[in-house]
């Protein structure tokens, strides 16, 4: 399955430890899409469309509390980000980055 909206299902607030120039937040953004669902949700549009909208708009509010989804870390190596800490690899078993490492203790932490 193909996830729709992959390119603006968060927003990447920048922070650098070695005061690396920080590029700018790509739009569309998980901000702009939330204020645009929003818009539908309160409007006269049809039950289908608010019905999408109103799932995303829940994703992405999830999404917004989930620190990799919403910074990176800009440093000398990686200027253009840790892309959500998918380019911190980890060295143990399990998720090769710490992305996905996130991604999987929450998914345990939902189940229980």
């Amino acid at each position: 399955m193909i996830l729709r909206g992959t390119y603006w299902h968060f927003e990447d607030v920048s922070f650098t430890e070695d005061h690396t120039p920080l590029p700018t937040v790509p739009t569309p953004n998980l901000r702009t899409q939330l204020n645009a669902f929003r818009e539908v949700l309160s409007s006269n549009e049809s039950d289908p469309l608010k019905s999408y909208d109103l799932s995303w708009f829940l994703h992405l509010i999830g999404d917004a509390h989930q620190p990799l989804h919403c910074t990176t870390r800009v440093s000398l190596t990686l200027p253009g980000g840790d892309d959500s800490g998918n380019a911190v690899k980890l060295n143990s078993p399990g998720p090769a980055n710490l992305h996905s490492f996130w991604v999987a203790c929450l998914a345990v932490t939902i189940l229980l």
